[in-house]
């Protein structure tokens, strides 16, 4: 059984309405601006929750970068 620091993070943009590059774009500049998302076992859970449409992952997912940074101030 691999470990937690084993686990990878997947982003299923298959079948997804949205046009595949404007959700990829927004994944990609969420991460470069949040690196600390590609440790947390929250962001992890939110992007492998397969009983959500991706665009909601990735909302999911900013809103969780956001609450964090308010957090921060």
């Amino acid at each position: 059984m691999p470990s937690q620091s084993d686990q990878r993070f997947t982003f299923d943009l298959v079948g997804s309405e949205a046009p595949l590059d404007a959700d990829v774009e927004r994944y990609l500049a969420l991460i470069s601006g949040n690196l600390w998302l590609l440790h947390s076992d929250e962001a992890r859970v939110l992007l492998n929750d397969l009983t959500e449409s991706p665009q909601a992952r990735l909302r999911k997912l900013e809103a969780l970068a956001r609450g964090k940074e308010s957090s921060n101030d």
